[in-house]
């Protein structure tokens, strides 16, 4: 029984699809937006760049935003963040990562909504890394779609969306060495489901907002 206002399901084996309900439908992405920011680092980013935190990615005014918990000055490689991003879900890594890019956060989601439109996901629209509530922030089911298919092109995804928790070694402004562990959102990879018999899940994205649902 499904609970959502979109759903798609697809065999990108046999390229088939098994399901679909409403995937042309508006809705608000939440935290699968940090999908297509992943898109974007794979495709015009270095994973080894060191990011460096500014005021505005360690000081998210959002009440409740979930956050990873860097401070202004912390310096960490962009693959591990970009782990942290994808599995954790911190939206101050995507803030971050946003302003290394593109040196704002306006900027990167333009770069977003070019990266979408490239590849066919024309019914969408990004104006943050993240996915924190927007009204014009928002996408269908078939563009989330597109977006993951096109990033199971890259093997360091699969590798990034395919734990339970990183320990990432970074740096703090006064240059001590710091070292941290996070977990997944992932309810599969906390044992709080069981995936059903004959299947392994390999990974994938959640998010939840009030307005986006879970």
């Amino acid at each position: 029984e499904l609970t959502g206002v979109s759903s798609f399901l697809f065999d990108i084996t046999d390229s088939n699809v098994l399901y679909a309900e409403n995937v042309y439908e508006r809705i608000y992405p939440a935290s699968l937006t940090k999908l297509i920011t992943a898109l974007v680092v794979f495709k015009h980013a270095n994973l080894e760049d060191i990011v460096t935190f500014s005021y505005n990615a360690s000081h998210i005014q959002v009440p409740g935003a979930k956050v990873c918990g860097f401070k202004e000055g912390d310096k960490i490689v962009l693959e591990d963040l970009l782990t942290i991003l994808l599995i954790h879900s911190g939206n101050d890594a995507g803030i971050a990562i946003a302003e290394h890019v593109s040196g704002s956060e306006e900027d990167f989601a333009r770069l977003m909504n070019e990266e979408a439109k490239s590849i066919g996901a024309v019914n969408t629209h990004f104006v943050n890394a993240h996915g924190l509530h927007d009204d014009n922030h928002y996408t269908t089911a078939y563009d989330i779609y597109l977006v993951f298919n096109e990033l199971l092109q890259f093997s360091k995804f699969t590798t990034m969306i395919n734990q339970s928790s990183i320990t990432v070694n970074y740096i703090d402004k006064n240059g001590a060495n710091l070292q941290e562990t996070f977990y997944t959102t992932n309810r599969y990879f906390k044992d709080s489901a069981i995936a059903p018999q004959g299947l392994t899940i390999l990974g994938g994205k959640t998010g939840t907002t009030n307005k986006a649902g879970n």
